[in-house]
């Protein structure tokens, strides 16, 4: 494992968190829709998000997700690339189902 590895494992798995695999994603359970609130699971989230990179020519090289409160928050961190490999990029993503944060991105250059 290189260090950016573990330097993202590190800030992925703190503060009581779950690193979890993409499929893993798929299993969490969401919490039930209400009138005014509708719950999107982690995992469609996630591959709409990858999807729409992939339509962009921005490939996934790495990708590491955590967990907390029961599955209900999710922190992520995508290190992408584009088609011709002249730039890195990487995306921060984090979103709670428990309402607690909205989905929120960041994105940045390497």
């Amino acid at each position: 494992m290189n260090v950016s590895t573990l330097e993202t494992r590190a800030v992925l798995s703190h503060a009581h968190s779950e690193l979890k695999s993409r499929e893993d994603l798929r299993q969490l359970a969401c919490p039930p829709a209400t009138a005014t609130f509708r719950p999107v699971p982690h995992y469609e989230s996630v591959t709409a998000l990858v999807e729409t990179l992939l339509k962009r020519k921005l490939q996934v090289r790495r990708e590491e997700y955590a967990v907390q409160r029961q599955g209900h928050r999710l922190f992520s961190v995508l290190d992408l690339v584009s088609d011709r490999g002249e730039y890195g990029f990487a995306i921060g993503l984090r979103t709670g189902n428990d309402r607690s944060l909205s989905l929120q991105l960041i994105c940045g250059l390497r």
